[in-house]
């Protein structure tokens, strides 16, 4: 008779080598009917494409109706949908007054969103995403407050409403959105188009401090003039992180409506608001931040000190005060500093 222990062991690794046979059976079945499934998907596509073209290219026909009831039209149209898109514009054909929109593709994209599988959802908000398809085809908002939506579903949604230009984004961001990260609030913002943008600005104060530094990055990349008087507003806010934000807007713009309201940056307590004001002075290139560049040369931090020489070197008359510190200035890490821009320039680097 074999000991209890070995028995004990040799059932566990029956039983365990039964579990995984099952397993590895069930998963050869289900790559099986998942090739077999494409299989038919790509075969129901090569049938209803001619007629897909036609209607969306102007010609009227609706064989489409036989393929209706096939059980995996749905996945074959926006398939084929997804494809032609990388082919062409299809958002510049108009595809919205055909009639397989309204009749085959609207009903597909309704019941794709509404399946257990996460992927196939979030594939199809893509596809939404990229065809530029505006609220009034479907109920987004009514997706969105689904009881078990996920984040990254919400996500999608909040930015394909903000490229339709939906107002009610701007409620949804300011009050539970999904994320609260600048990257976030950036890619949901940035398909604005001007109108709801600036509403949006207008609604600043209001807004999470997440969103506010996101506001100030995408008017930066705008680089439109009408938000100038209020970037330079919030270069005195008291949060830091504010000001630095509104500081790179300026420096984004290269340009600031006068040059004084740069100058406390200078003597600020903040090394990287200090490092900002040398890589804007370098971009303005005016001889009237010199003195302030001039002093920061000495400063403790070697980042302000090199972009402060780097803006010396660039501005009209650099060069020569950058041989002065050199020939005079007692701080040797400001004499380094200047030395290294004088030969930087001379080689054109």
């Amino acid at each position: 008779m074999f000991p209890l222990s070995i028995k004990i062991v040799a059932c566990a690794v029956i039983t365990l080598f039964i579990i995984l046979s099952i397993l590895f059976i069930i998963l050869v079945f289900h790559k099986i009917y998942e090739n077999s499934s494409q299989a038919s998907v790509e075969q129901l596509k090569r049938k209803i494409q001619p007629p897909i073209f036609q209607n969306l290219f102007g010609e009227e026909e609706d064989s489409l109706k036989y393929f209706k009831k096939k059980k995996l039209f749905d996945d074959a149209i926006l398939e084929l949908l997804k494809e032609m898109n990388n082919q062409f514009d299809l958002n510049s054909l108009n595809i919205t007054q055909s009639k397989t929109f309204e009749g085959y593709i609207v009903p597909a994209i309704k019941k794709r969103l509404g399946v257990q599988s996460w992927s196939k959802r979030m594939n199809t908000l893509y596809l939404i995403e990229n065809l530029r398809l505006t609220s009034s085809w479907i109920d987004l908002w009514q997706v969105y407050h689904r009881k078990h939506i996920s984040r990254q579903e919400q996500y999608i949604i909040l930015r394909i409403t903000s490229q339709a230009n939906d107002l009610q984004v701007i409620s949804h961001l300011m009050k539970n959105p999904p994320y609260h990260s600048v990257y976030f609030y950036k890619q949901v913002i940035s398909k604005m188009d001007g109108q709801l943008f600036k509403h949006l600005v207008d609604q600043f104060d209001e807004s999470p401090q997440e969103l506010r530094i996101s506001i100030l990055s995408v008017i930066g990349e705008k680089r439109e003039l009408q938000y100038l008087p209020f970037i330079e507003n919030h270069l005195a806010d008291q949060s830091s992180d504010i000001r630095i934000h509104a500081l790179k807007t300026i420096r984004d713009y290269s340009y600031i409506s006068n040059y004084e309201k740069l100058l406390p940056f200078a003597k600020s307590d903040f090394w990287i608001e200090q490092m900002i004001f040398c890589q804007i002075a370098k971009n303005m290139q005016k001889p009237e931040y010199l003195p302030e560049l001039r002093e920061l040369l000495t400063n403790r931090n070697w980042w302000v000190r090199y972009y402060s020489g780097e803006a010396i070197a660039h501005s009209p008359g650099g060069i020569d005060l950058l041989r002065e510190i050199v020939l005079r200035n007692n701080d040797k890490f400001a004499q380094d500093m200047a030395d290294q821009w004088i030969q930087r320039m001379e080689l054109g680097l």
